[in-house]
């Protein structure tokens, strides 16, 4: 399965009460959109011409899609164990975005991160897109992988932005 369809939010109330999340990261850069398209299909592109042409398939972008992907989700983890004041080591429970596991296992390795401490499911939804987090953080909640006082912050750990 390549791509499946979901939907998630999360709510995040007094800490006292509930989980806290401690950091998240976003973003996205435009600018790679040739990476991965599809030239033509629908009306953008005359179908005279370019069925034959091959215009109505994603190009081979799979390499360069897979190296800014990897770079990608490298800088998001580096950047927020920083704010935090942690390392990888500290950290019970991952979950990446659901897009690719050779991704997801790459960025482990490199992190330092062990395969328990990451959460994947992308086995049985494929790549939900921008629902994927939200859909593996409830799953991970109600399997149990996260729990109250997992990060204890009156241990020396604090939160700064």
């Amino acid at each position: 399965m390549l791509f499946g369809d979901g939907a998630g939010a999360a709510i995040l109330q007094e800490p006292a009460r509930f989980a806290r999340a401690v950091d998240r990261g976003d973003g996205a850069d435009g600018s790679k959109s040739n990476l991965i398209h599809m030239p033509a299909g629908g009306s953008r592109v005359d179908l005279g011409g370019s069925v034959a042409a091959r215009l109505h398939y994603l190009p081979d972008g799979r390499a360069g899609t897979f190296k800014n992907a990897v770079q990608a989700m490298h800088n998001a983890a580096k950047e927020a164990l920083r704010r935090c004041e942690l390392d990888i080591t500290k950290i019970k429970c991952v979950i990446p975005h659901q897009a690719n596991r050779r991704i997801i296992d790459v960025r482990r390795r490199a992190s330092g991160a062990t395969p328990e401490q990451l959460f994947v499911n992308l086995d049985k939804y494929g790549n939900t897109s921008a629902a994927s987090v939200a859909l593996a953080l409830d799953e991970a909640v109600s399997s149990g992988k996260i729990q109250r006082g997992d990060l204890d912050f009156d241990d020396g750990f604090r939160l700064r932005r």
